[in-house]
């Protein structure tokens, strides 16, 4: 029997569900549920980003027999890469109260109005693009050493396979 396992990330939990066929109904089993915090470091707030990917990779690895992962979670928060293949700091919190200086950053060179119009995106401080401007804001030489930027999906899929991909529809 095929079964297929599902990562469904919220903002205070995880859960993994392993999805599989059965005298042709489509049944499901949790597997795994995990409430995580965010937390306070150097001033900024960040995911528990070791507890989050051992506890997904221990999930993966008491279901071995799955034939398929997906991979759900918020969708403005972003792991940064370096050329080596490191990731340079724990993700940032879409919660974290310095993006503001990203908003203002952002302010300054372009319209509200006209980032929507652009974007098509809903005008919040949360939004990766504050995110990225506070960063370069505030952690400069951080900024400069990223080669690349993952989405949180993304970054667990990087985490477990090695592949930097960017799926397109985070």
């Amino acid at each position: 029997m095929k079964k297929v396992l599902a990562f469904d990330m919220g903002a205070t939990s995880i859960r993994g569900i392993v999805g599989f066929l059965e005298n042709g109904q489509f049944c499901t089993q949790e597997v795994m549920r995990m409430n995580h915090k965010i937390q306070g470091k150097n001033g900024r707030l960040v995911w528990d980003w070791d507890g989050i990917i051992g506890k997904i990779e221990e999930t993966i690895l008491e279901n071995a027999d799955v034939s398929a992962i997906g991979i759900d979670s918020w969708g403005v928060d972003f792991g940064l890469i370096d050329q080596e293949g490191n990731l340079l700091q724990a993700p940032f919190s879409y919660r974290d109260e310095k993006f503001i200086i990203g908003r203002k950053e952002a302010n300054s060179r372009i319209e509200e109005a006209t980032l929507f119009q652009n974007s098509g995106n809903q005008i919040m401080t949360i939004n990766t693009v504050y995110q990225l401007l506070a960063l370069k804001t505030l952690q400069p030489d951080v900024y400069e050493k990223a080669d690349k930027l993952l989405m949180i999906p993304d970054l667990i899929y990087y985490f477990l396979t090695g592949e930097k991909i960017g799926e397109e529809s985070i």
